[in-house]
């Protein structure tokens, strides 16, 4: 007889955790896109099943569990219609897709090739609230290349694919694969390449995202970037423009707008001259929108190469998880960030963005960066029966 029930045990470690998901490997008897139940004895918790890079995953919430505790759930599948979809992607065109929570748009992800490299926009914390610049005439004043949340570097092997300047690389989205919604988490895979100026292919981009709601104001983007080089060597260069994740602020949020906005890092320091060209693991900007406040923040992996990660981060709205432009930010030019990545070689960047209505107190950003690389301890096994 097939599995159908479970045991979930889970335990919170040395952080309370709030509205935080996780993941981790199904056992046998689950497949992909299944929807599950877990019951604690009073509440009823959802749990979703997907594919992710050739295997299955389960993700679920914790709505609370304090530090130091425990709680064993027992699991089964649950019945159709008991959740709602509440995380979806919608394919729009060709390799247009948007994430939608609760019906609600969160963000739609652009690699039709209309500009020289894919990016998310518009990205919405909860009520439908701005976070990052618009692009219209009327709001794109300078760095016409900061479109919202994107993915790009300004020297590989020489080629700047960072700028729309003349003789800008580009980045070649070629399929958009793996869509998956569900009550819990939605997400997406796609396959590109950076190119030179005149086409010549430099690495392979695979991209794989994923996002969740929660019951806390704030929504989550998971990015994991997986860069492939071909035949050749690449060198990312040593320099100030690029990333590999950079966002560009709505303009009310910017320091510079003198409205109440404010650059944040893990170390407590504060707006551009105490956050830009330092090393933290996360970075938050935040300010005001059409009188809410809200913030973004991007949070840089351990696994990632020079973590924690430098950052380029202006008062006028940029900011940037760039682990390369070493010599700048420390005004060394002997002190070299150039990262060489060998022929053949493959190299894994994961990030974290959450976007979210209130300060970065109220949605306790330090313990979210926990939640994320130091996850609850989960063991999921079948019970007979």
């Amino acid at each position: 007889m097939a599995d159908d029930r479970w045991i979930l045990k889970l335990e919170s470690g040395l952080h309370d955790r709030r509205s935080c998901p996780f993941l981790l490997e199904a056992p046998q008897g689950i497949g992909p896109h299944e929807n599950l139940m877990a019951w604690d004895g009073i509440h009823v918790w959802p749990i979703q099943s997907f594919r992710w890079n050739g295997a299955t995953l389960i993700c679920c919430e914790i709505p609370f569990l304090g530090k130091g505790r425990h709680v064993q759930l027992e699991v089964k599948r649950a019945p159709n219609g008991l959740f709602m979809q509440r995380m979806e992607t919608r394919k729009e065109e060709d390799r247009v897709v948007s994430i939608l929570d609760q019906g609600e748009l969160f963000s739609t992800y652009h690699g039709d090739g209309q500009v020289a490299r894919p990016y998310f926009y518009p990205l919405h914390a909860p009520g439908q609230i701005q976070v990052t610049r618009g692009l219209g005439q009327d709001e794109v004043k300078d760095h016409v290349h900061h479109r919202s949340l994107w993915i790009s570097h300004g020297d590989v092997n020489g080629t700047n694919n960072w700028s729309d300047e003349e003789g800008h690389g580009r980045t070649v989205c070629k399929e958009m694969s793996g869509l998956f919604s569900g009550p819990v988490a939605a997400g997406f895979s796609t396959t590109g390449s950076w190119e030179t100026a005149s086409g010549i292919p430099l690495l392979e981009e695979r991209l794989a995202v994923r996002a969740f709601g929660g019951t806390d104001p704030l929504r989550i983007l998971d990015v994991e970037l997986t860069l492939g080089a071909y035949d050749q060597d690449l060198v990312f260069g040593d320099t100030k423009e690029g990333g590999l994740l950079s966002a560009r602020l709505a303009s009310s949020i910017e320091v510079r707008s003198q409205r109440g906005g404010q650059i944040t890092n893990a170390h407590g320091g504060k707006n551009e001259d105490e956050t830009w060209g330092r090393r933290s693991p996360w970075c938050h900007y935040g300010g005001w929108v059409e009188g809410k406040r809200v913030g973004l923040a991007i949070m840089d992996h351990p696994f990632n190469p020079h973590h924690p990660t430098y950052w380029h981060v202006r008062d006028y709205g940029l900011m940037t998880a760039n682990p390369f432009g070493i010599s700048h930010f420390l005004g060394n030019s002997a002190l070299r960030g150039d990262w060489t990545l060998k022929a053949g070689d493959q190299a894994r960047f994961c990030y974290r963005v959450i976007v979210h209505v209130g300060s970065h107190h109220d949605i306790l950003i330090r313990d979210r960066y926990f939640d994320w690389v130091s996850p609850p301890n989960a063991c999921l096994k079948s019970v007979s029966g």
